[in-house]
């Protein structure tokens, strides 16, 4: 269809005006900058670890400077460490410790620029993790990692653990030569000790905030990469899983040489940047300065790539190292300036690798889950507790629509300049708009303030008619409104589709609760639809008063991806026989993967016909694994065609896939569950999702008793530590629903209660208390055998927790 732009002719007919709908206050937000008394500038970190004592020996070497010269004393934030001594400028000081940390007591005669050293060690809880170093049988990989955002490395390391304190850093880490040691910046030496240790000592250049620090040692290997701009990929795997290097790393060199030319800022942190995986580690990643630490339950072969790659992820702690570690927020309701050009900047780098139909996709997920989010409260972007569906998604499509507003140019030169402007500096939002005021003229306080420092989302209601020669457009905004959601300023285009094929463009500016748009038509021809913001530029919601006939017209018609899936959307509660030919004559044709597993979604809900079946056909071969999913979770009637291609999705390359298809067999056709089993008998998958689908079903199954007690062994040892959580939270909810009770998994409980991550912690405190409640002999048997080895692993902090 071809169409034209016209200029626009408006006329508001009246607006309405309430209070509520020009906001003039912001939602109050504590987030603070911390007030100090000194400022460190420079840190050299001696540490020792000790592994199977989860022990800290360190020295934190600083250099500071005086900002107030009353003051006699300042704190340093250190969770309950042992401080040895304290030396300033070579002189022993007084210092008081607590379990919050260290008030350091200044001399009284001191220059404005001062050397100190805090001699101390520490038991990290948190800060620092000692996996696997104590029990002799478990599988698992020996590790030790840290996660210092938001305020945890101060387990660990001494000092201002804050955003807004920057300083340049150096690292020394003494550790078992067996192991290596990752750290932040250049590797500048190794130095082989005595006593069968290793001293690795790393340098950052430049100033980053402290809980940007990290470390990581353990069973690894690396290979490097190279840039076309001479960055060294440093990519670390597991010793025994060689073939999950290409998978986990693929398109990294690529990616490194888009961002610095989407950027035109060059890699900030010299050439050297790492990856890491990690065991149970507390989020999907960590971008700690030039050596980024990632949840290894993304570390896959190319089969688990498909279902939790690194691809995006990687994308996204990568674009950290410019938006966080870079330019560091100042405070917390600025931490938007982190996580939504991270989110952003990886859907561009998707869309660049993997076409429109993939940003799309990740488009349609940063809008629902923005509104998902509006649901509780409506707090803006930059807002300290606006929450992760704020600060990544939401604030993703924010920048999307700030990119539209400018223009592609404009947009990456107003970036460039952001980021050389406060080059290693602390940022708020405000400088960000002073800086594309600067690099382009534009004001776009307005932008800001509507979408970024007062919240809600738009939800719009469109009518038509026709007079004449000229369309009438009117639009309501519905979106609730309080002290912060008013009225959105929305120039949206209005889009008119002719009976004859043609059609036209309008460009509009939506102000008020109501406005009238009156647009000259381009002819006499018929018109058929009419959509605004038909390919969802912004992040709104548009209810349109069409019946089923012009749904159906627009699913078929609409030039733009949103257009069609919007239509097909607004006919889910649809009588089937009233839209399956257009379904099927859509699906056909349809090139985003989007439209057709929403398309294949429906037909779970459809009626057992031919159409119905023709889709399904279909949707179990179609290159997308989504649609290939939705298509095996939406067979709902038994076919001898159908039965035969949910077979080969037994061999599908997605482990996920086969996991869905082995279900629906089962549901399906349950006299033949043997042979189902039998299909993914022995098979792992991914994160041990078809093994404990095989042992929990037989083990579920009272006709298969003779083989529970082999499963039974299979499910616990799922449960034990031996397993990632991704792997144990199925297994032991699975047996405490089951009320598996003996000494075996009550010794794993144990250590899953003492454990650090909350997946595991949580239900194993709730099975054991239900175990020391019915089973108190297996309970006591188990708290005689359990060694207690690990560091903060003691009976007294297990009766605590199962007290609670």
């Amino acid at each position: 269809m071809k169409f034209k732009f016209r200029s626009i002719v408006i006329a508001t007919f009246f607006t309405v005006h309430l209070s509520a709908q020009e906001p003039t206050c912001y939602h109050y937000d504590q987030g603070t900058t911390r007030e100090k008394n000194i400022k460190p500038y420079d840190l050299v970190l001696e540490v020792r670890l000790k592994e199977k004592e989860g022990k800290v020996e360190g020295k934190a070497n600083y250099k500071f400077v005086n900002l107030r010269k009353e003051i006699d004393s300042f704190f340093f934030d250190a969770i309950k460490f042992n401080v040895n001594s304290i030396i300033i400028n070579k002189e022993s000081v007084k210092f008081r410790t607590d379990s919050a940390g260290i008030t350091v007591f200044l001399p009284k005669s001191r220059p404005d620029t001062n050397s100190m050293v805090i001699d101390y060690s520490c038991h990290p809880l948190r800060g620092m993790y000692f996996l696997n170093w104590n029990n002799p049988n478990t599988k698992a990989y020996r590790q030790i990692w840290t996660q210092g955002q938001g305020i945890d490395n101060r387990h660990y390391i001494p000092g201002i653990d804050d955003v807004a304190n920057l300083l340049r850093m150096t690292t020394k880490v003494t550790f078992n030569d067996q192991y290596p040691v990752v750290s932040n910046g250049n590797l500048v030496s190794t130095v082989q000790n005595a006593d069968k240790t290793k001293t690795w000592t790393y340098k950052l250049d430049h100033p980053h905030a402290l809980y940007l620090t990290m470390i990581a040692a353990g069973d690894y290997k690396f290979k490097n990469q190279k840039s076309k701009g001479g960055i060294t990929l440093e990519q670390y795997y597991y010793h025994d899983k060689p073939e999950y290097f290409e998978p986990t790393y693929q398109h990294s060199e690529v990616m490194m040489d888009w961002f610095e030319d989407e950027i035109k800022v060059r890699y900030p942190w010299g050439k050297i940047y790492r990856n890491v995986p990690t065991q149970d580690f507390l989020y999907g990643a960590m971008e700690n300065t030039s050596s980024t630490i990632f949840a290894d339950y993304m570390h896959q072969d190319w089969r688990g790539q498909q279902e939790r790659g690194y691809l995006a992820v990687n994308a996204h702690e990568l674009a950290h190292q410019w938006f966080g570690d870079l330019i560091t927020e100042r405070s917390g309701p600025h931490h938007w300036l982190h996580e939504s050009f991270a989110s952003h900047y990886s859907k561009k780098f998707l869309q660049y690798l993997k076409g429109d139909d993939m940003f799309d996709w990740i488009r349609k997920g940063d809008l629902e889950a923005s509104f998902n989010a509006g649901k509780s409260n409506s707090l803006p972007v930059a807002h300290t507790a606006a929450g992760s569906s704020r600060h990544y998604p939401k604030g993703s499509f924010v920048l999307d629509m700030l990119r539209n507003e400018l223009g592609n140019d404009h947009y990456r030169k107003s970036i460039a300049y952001y980021l050389k402007r406060f080059y290693h500096q602390n940022v708020e939002t405000s400088d960000l708009v002073a800086s594309i005021y600067e690099a382009t003229g534009r004001n776009v306080k307005w932008f800001f303030d509507q979408w970024v420092r007062r919240g809600g989302e738009p939800v719009i209601s469109f009518n038509y008619t026709i007079q004449g020669k000229n369309l009438i457009a009117t639009t309501k905004q519905i979106q609730n409104l309080d002290a912060t959601v008013g009225n959105f300023r929305l120039p949206m285009t209005l889009s008119i589709y002719y009976k004859n094929g043609t059609g036209q463009h309008t460009k509009t500016e939506l102000k008020n609760t109501n406005d009238t748009f009156i647009i000259p038509l381009n002819q006499n021809a018929v018109v058929t639809f009419v959509l605004l913001d038909e390919n969802m530029e912004f992040l709104r919601k548009v209810s349109y008063d069409y019946d089923t006939k012009v749904l159906l017209e627009i699913a078929e018609n609409s030039n733009k991806t949103f257009g069609r899936l919007e239509a097909i959307e607004k006919l889910r509660a649809t009588a089937w026989t009233e839209k399956n030919k257009t379904f099927l004559n859509v699906y056909h044709k349809e090139k985003s993967a989007l439209i057709r597993n929403e398309i294949i979604e429906q037909v779970a809900k459809s009626d057992s016909d031919e159409i119905a079946k023709d889709l399904l056909i279909h949707g179990f071969t179609d290159q997308h694994v989504q649609v290939r999913r939705n298509t095996i979770k939406s067979v709902h009637f038994k076919d001898e065609t159908l039965k035969s291609l949910l077979i080969d999705r037994l061999k599908d390359s997605s482990y996920v896939n086969v996991e869905y298809a082995v279900i629906k067999l089962i549901e399906l056709y349950p006299n033949e569950k043997t042979l189902w089993l039998k299909s993914i008998e022995g098979q792992n998958g991914i994160m041990n999702n078809l093994n404990y689908l095989y042992h929990s079903t037989i083990f579920g199954d009272s006709s298969m008793k003779e083989q529970h007690a082999a499963s039974l062994d299979k499910l616990k040892f799922l449960a034990s530590e031996s397993n990632e959580f991704r792997s144990r939270v199925p297994a032991i909810t699975f047996l405490m629903e089951k009320e598996v009770m003996d000494l075996d998994i009550a010794k794993s409980l144990i250590q899953g209660a003492l454990y650090f991550h909350p997946s595991i912690k949580g239900n194993s405190i709730e099975y054991l208390k239900k175990i020391k409640e019915k089973q108190p002999q297996i309970f006591e048997q188990a708290i005689k055998e359990y060694p207690f080895a690990e560091p903060n692993h003691t009976l007294d902090k297990l009766n605590i927790l199962l007290s609670k």
